[in-house]
Protein backbone atom coordinates (compact mmCIF):
# COMPACT_ATOMS: atom_id res chain seq x y z
CA UNK A 1 0.00 0.00 0.00
CA UNK A 2 1.41 3.38 -1.08
CA UNK A 3 1.21 6.51 1.10
CA UNK A 4 0.97 9.82 -0.78
CA UNK A 5 1.79 13.37 0.31
CA UNK A 6 -0.99 15.77 -0.70
CA UNK A 7 -1.80 19.42 -0.05
CA UNK A 8 -2.54 18.46 3.57
CA UNK A 9 0.58 16.34 3.97
CA UNK A 10 0.38 12.62 4.70
CA UNK A 11 -3.24 12.05 5.75
CA UNK A 12 -5.15 8.80 6.15
CA UNK A 13 -6.54 6.37 8.73
CA UNK A 14 -4.29 6.58 11.80
CA UNK A 15 -3.51 2.84 11.85
CA UNK A 16 -2.06 3.07 8.36
CA UNK A 17 -0.08 6.18 9.22
CA UNK A 18 1.35 4.52 12.34
CA UNK A 19 2.90 1.84 10.13
CA UNK A 20 4.82 4.51 8.19
CA UNK A 21 5.67 6.92 11.01
CA UNK A 22 9.14 5.63 11.94
CA UNK A 23 10.21 5.66 8.30
CA UNK A 24 8.80 9.17 7.88
CA UNK A 25 11.16 10.27 10.66
CA UNK A 26 14.10 8.81 8.74
CA UNK A 27 12.87 10.40 5.50
CA UNK A 28 12.71 13.85 7.08
CA UNK A 29 16.36 13.64 8.13
CA UNK A 30 17.45 12.54 4.66
CA UNK A 31 15.43 15.35 3.09
CA UNK A 32 17.08 17.96 5.33
CA UNK A 33 20.50 16.53 4.48
CA UNK A 34 19.89 16.64 0.72
CA UNK A 35 17.94 19.89 0.31
CA UNK A 36 20.02 23.06 0.52
CA UNK A 37 16.87 25.23 0.54
CA UNK A 38 15.67 23.75 3.82
CA UNK A 39 18.95 24.68 5.55
CA UNK A 40 18.92 21.92 8.14
CA UNK A 41 15.50 22.66 9.63
CA UNK A 42 11.96 21.32 9.37
CA UNK A 43 8.84 21.61 11.49
CA UNK A 44 6.22 18.87 11.81
CA UNK A 45 2.60 19.06 12.94
CA UNK A 46 0.71 15.80 13.51
CA UNK A 47 -2.92 16.51 12.63
CA UNK A 48 -5.73 15.61 10.24
CA UNK A 49 -7.49 18.96 10.63
CA UNK A 50 -11.26 18.60 10.04
CA UNK A 51 -11.09 14.83 9.42
CA UNK A 52 -12.72 12.37 11.87
CA UNK A 53 -10.99 11.31 15.09
CA UNK A 54 -9.78 7.97 13.67
CA UNK A 55 -7.75 9.73 10.95
CA UNK A 56 -4.43 11.46 11.40
CA UNK A 57 -1.81 13.21 9.30
CA UNK A 58 1.66 14.71 9.16
CA UNK A 59 2.27 18.16 7.71
CA UNK A 60 5.85 19.29 7.08
CA UNK A 61 6.74 22.99 7.27
CA UNK A 62 9.99 24.48 5.98
CA UNK A 63 12.45 26.99 7.42
CA UNK A 64 10.38 29.93 6.13
CA UNK A 65 7.20 28.80 7.87
CA UNK A 66 5.63 27.51 4.65
CA UNK A 67 4.63 24.07 3.41
CA UNK A 68 7.38 22.11 1.68
CA UNK A 69 7.35 22.23 -2.13
CA UNK A 70 6.27 19.49 -4.54
CA UNK A 71 9.82 18.25 -5.24
CA UNK A 72 10.49 17.85 -1.51
CA UNK A 73 7.16 16.10 -0.89
CA UNK A 74 7.81 13.72 -3.80
CA UNK A 75 11.15 12.84 -2.23
CA UNK A 76 9.41 11.95 1.06
CA UNK A 77 6.92 9.81 -0.86
CA UNK A 78 9.71 8.00 -2.70
CA UNK A 79 11.69 7.35 0.48
CA UNK A 80 8.90 5.93 2.61
CA UNK A 81 7.44 3.79 -0.18
CA UNK A 82 10.73 2.10 -1.10
CA UNK A 83 13.49 0.13 0.62
CA UNK A 84 16.40 2.25 1.83
CA UNK A 85 19.68 1.53 3.51
CA UNK A 86 19.90 3.47 6.78
CA UNK A 87 22.79 5.95 6.69
CA UNK A 88 23.62 7.96 9.81
CA UNK A 89 23.63 11.70 9.03
CA UNK A 90 26.19 13.72 10.97
CA UNK A 91 25.18 17.20 9.81
CA UNK A 92 23.75 19.62 12.38
CA UNK A 93 19.96 19.48 12.05
CA UNK A 94 16.92 20.75 13.97
CA UNK A 95 13.26 19.72 14.02
CA UNK A 96 10.30 21.20 15.91
CA UNK A 97 7.46 18.71 16.33
CA UNK A 98 3.97 19.17 17.77
CA UNK A 99 0.51 17.64 17.48
CA UNK A 100 -3.22 18.05 17.92
CA UNK A 101 -5.34 16.15 20.46
CA UNK A 102 -6.05 12.92 18.54
CA UNK A 103 -5.46 9.78 20.59
CA UNK A 104 -3.24 8.32 17.87
CA UNK A 105 -1.01 11.40 17.91
CA UNK A 106 1.22 10.28 20.79
CA UNK A 107 2.14 6.97 19.14
CA UNK A 108 2.84 8.65 15.79
CA UNK A 109 4.85 11.35 17.59
CA UNK A 110 7.03 8.76 19.35
CA UNK A 111 7.58 6.69 16.20
CA UNK A 112 8.65 9.74 14.18
CA UNK A 113 11.17 10.61 16.90
CA UNK A 114 12.42 7.02 16.88
CA UNK A 115 12.95 7.24 13.12
CA UNK A 116 14.80 10.54 13.48
CA UNK A 117 17.12 9.05 16.10
CA UNK A 118 17.76 5.98 13.92
CA UNK A 119 19.72 8.12 11.47
CA UNK A 120 20.85 11.30 13.27
CA UNK A 121 21.63 13.23 16.44
CA UNK A 122 19.11 15.88 15.36
CA UNK A 123 18.06 18.53 17.89
CA UNK A 124 14.40 17.57 18.44
CA UNK A 125 12.30 20.28 20.07
CA UNK A 126 8.94 19.15 21.46
CA UNK A 127 6.21 21.76 20.96
CA UNK A 128 3.51 19.64 22.65
CA UNK A 129 -0.10 20.51 21.81
CA UNK A 130 -0.11 23.29 19.21
CA UNK A 131 -2.36 24.61 16.48
CA UNK A 132 -1.16 24.54 12.89
CA UNK A 133 -0.96 28.38 12.67
CA UNK A 134 1.23 28.46 15.78
CA UNK A 135 3.48 25.79 14.27
CA UNK A 136 3.93 27.90 11.12
CA UNK A 137 4.76 30.86 13.37
CA UNK A 138 7.34 28.82 15.29
CA UNK A 139 8.90 27.49 12.09
CA UNK A 140 9.31 30.99 10.69
CA UNK A 141 11.08 32.02 13.90
CA UNK A 142 13.09 28.82 14.34
CA UNK A 143 16.44 30.60 14.48
CA UNK A 144 15.43 31.93 17.91
CA UNK A 145 14.14 28.58 19.19
CA UNK A 146 16.54 26.01 20.60
CA UNK A 147 14.53 24.30 23.35
CA UNK A 148 11.05 23.89 24.82
CA UNK A 149 11.38 27.01 26.98
CA UNK A 150 11.88 29.10 23.84
CA UNK A 151 8.70 27.55 22.40
CA UNK A 152 6.74 28.67 25.46
CA UNK A 153 8.11 32.21 25.18
CA UNK A 154 6.82 32.52 21.62
CA UNK A 155 3.42 31.07 22.54
CA UNK A 156 3.19 33.45 25.51
CA UNK A 157 3.98 36.37 23.19
CA UNK A 158 1.29 35.18 20.76
CA UNK A 159 -1.17 34.81 23.64
CA UNK A 160 -0.40 38.29 24.99
CA UNK A 161 -1.45 39.83 21.68
CA UNK A 162 -4.80 38.02 21.85
CA UNK A 163 -5.47 38.87 25.50
CA UNK A 164 -4.97 42.58 24.85
CA UNK A 165 -7.35 42.72 21.89
CA UNK A 166 -10.40 44.78 22.81
CA UNK A 167 -13.61 42.76 22.34
CA UNK A 168 -17.16 43.88 23.11
CA UNK A 169 -19.76 41.29 24.15
CA UNK A 170 -17.79 38.13 24.81
CA UNK A 171 -17.84 35.88 21.71
CA UNK A 172 -18.11 32.09 21.67
CA UNK A 173 -15.27 30.05 20.18
CA UNK A 174 -16.26 26.57 19.00
CA UNK A 175 -13.00 24.60 19.17
CA UNK A 176 -14.34 21.53 17.34
CA UNK A 177 -13.20 19.26 20.16
CA UNK A 178 -9.67 20.02 18.98
CA UNK A 179 -6.35 21.48 20.00
CA UNK A 180 -7.45 25.14 20.00
CA UNK A 181 -9.07 24.68 23.40
CA UNK A 182 -5.68 23.70 24.84
CA UNK A 183 -4.40 27.14 23.82
CA UNK A 184 -7.49 29.30 24.36
CA UNK A 185 -8.44 27.90 27.77
CA UNK A 186 -5.21 29.45 29.07
CA UNK A 187 -6.14 32.89 27.74
CA UNK A 188 -9.95 32.85 27.70
CA UNK A 189 -10.50 36.20 29.41
CA UNK A 190 -12.04 37.44 26.17
CA UNK A 191 -13.69 34.24 24.93
CA UNK A 192 -16.32 31.71 25.91
CA UNK A 193 -14.53 28.53 24.85
CA UNK A 194 -16.89 25.67 23.95
CA UNK A 195 -16.46 22.21 22.42
CA UNK A 196 -13.20 21.61 24.25
CA UNK A 197 -11.06 18.57 23.53
CA UNK A 198 -12.01 17.01 26.88
CA UNK A 199 -15.74 17.41 26.25
CA UNK A 200 -16.34 16.59 22.57
CA UNK A 201 -15.44 13.94 20.04
CA UNK A 202 -13.13 15.68 17.59
CA UNK A 203 -15.04 17.31 14.70
CA UNK A 204 -18.30 15.58 15.71
CA UNK A 205 -21.35 17.89 15.52
CA UNK A 206 -19.14 20.93 16.05
CA UNK A 207 -16.45 22.96 14.33
CA UNK A 208 -16.16 24.91 11.08
CA UNK A 209 -16.79 21.96 8.76
CA UNK A 210 -19.98 21.02 10.65
CA UNK A 211 -21.16 24.64 10.57
CA UNK A 212 -20.64 25.00 6.82
CA UNK A 213 -22.04 21.57 5.91
CA UNK A 214 -25.15 21.55 8.12
CA UNK A 215 -25.64 25.30 8.68
CA UNK A 216 -25.97 24.58 12.40
CA UNK A 217 -24.20 25.55 15.60
CA UNK A 218 -23.22 22.96 18.24
CA UNK A 219 -26.13 21.77 20.39
CA UNK A 220 -24.77 23.63 23.42
CA UNK A 221 -25.81 26.90 21.71
CA UNK A 222 -29.31 25.79 20.65
CA UNK A 223 -31.11 27.72 23.40
CA UNK A 224 -28.96 30.84 23.18
CA UNK A 225 -29.80 33.92 21.15
CA UNK A 226 -28.23 37.26 20.24
CA UNK A 227 -24.75 35.73 20.27
CA UNK A 228 -21.77 35.72 17.94
CA UNK A 229 -18.45 33.95 17.58
CA UNK A 230 -16.44 31.66 15.37
CA UNK A 231 -15.99 27.96 14.72
CA UNK A 232 -12.56 26.42 14.18
CA UNK A 233 -11.51 23.08 12.74
CA UNK A 234 -9.48 20.41 14.55
CA UNK A 235 -6.09 22.10 14.17
CA UNK A 236 -7.41 25.69 14.15
CA UNK A 237 -6.17 26.67 10.69
CA UNK A 238 -9.70 27.41 9.50
CA UNK A 239 -12.14 29.79 11.15
CA UNK A 240 -15.69 30.67 10.17
CA UNK A 241 -17.46 33.56 11.86
CA UNK A 242 -21.17 33.60 12.64
CA UNK A 243 -23.96 35.51 14.36
CA UNK A 244 -27.26 34.28 15.78
CA UNK A 245 -29.98 36.90 16.17
CA UNK A 246 -33.74 36.34 16.59
CA UNK A 247 -33.09 32.59 16.23
CA UNK A 248 -31.60 33.09 12.76
CA UNK A 249 -28.06 32.00 12.01
CA UNK A 250 -25.94 34.21 9.75
CA UNK A 251 -22.61 32.76 8.61
CA UNK A 252 -19.82 35.19 7.76
CA UNK A 253 -17.71 33.25 5.28
CA UNK A 254 -15.57 34.30 2.33
CA UNK A 255 -16.05 37.95 1.39
CA UNK A 256 -17.58 38.79 4.78
CA UNK A 257 -14.43 37.61 6.55
CA UNK A 258 -12.22 39.67 4.24
CA UNK A 259 -14.22 42.75 5.23
CA UNK A 260 -13.89 41.91 8.94
CA UNK A 261 -10.13 41.41 8.67
CA UNK A 262 -9.74 44.61 6.64
CA UNK A 263 -11.59 46.61 9.28
CA UNK A 264 -9.48 45.01 12.03
CA UNK A 265 -6.20 45.80 10.25
CA UNK A 266 -7.36 49.37 9.56
CA UNK A 267 -8.20 49.83 13.25
CA UNK A 268 -4.75 48.54 14.22
CA UNK A 269 -3.06 50.75 11.57
CA UNK A 270 -1.38 47.67 10.08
Amino acid sequence: MVLNYGTSGFRCDSEKLINYSEKIGEALINLMDKSKNIKGFLSIIITASHNPEHDNGIKVINNKGKMINSIQSKYLEYYINSKNKKIFIKNKLKIIIGRDTRKSGEKIFNLIIKGIKNVSNCNIIHAGYVTTPIMHYLAKNHNNINNQKDIQKFIDKYSYQIIHTSIKNTPYVDCSGGVASKILEKINNNFKVICKSEENILNHNCGSDYLMTHKKLPDILNNKNNIYGCSLDGDADRSVFWMKNKNKLFILDGDYQLVLWSLFLKKKNI
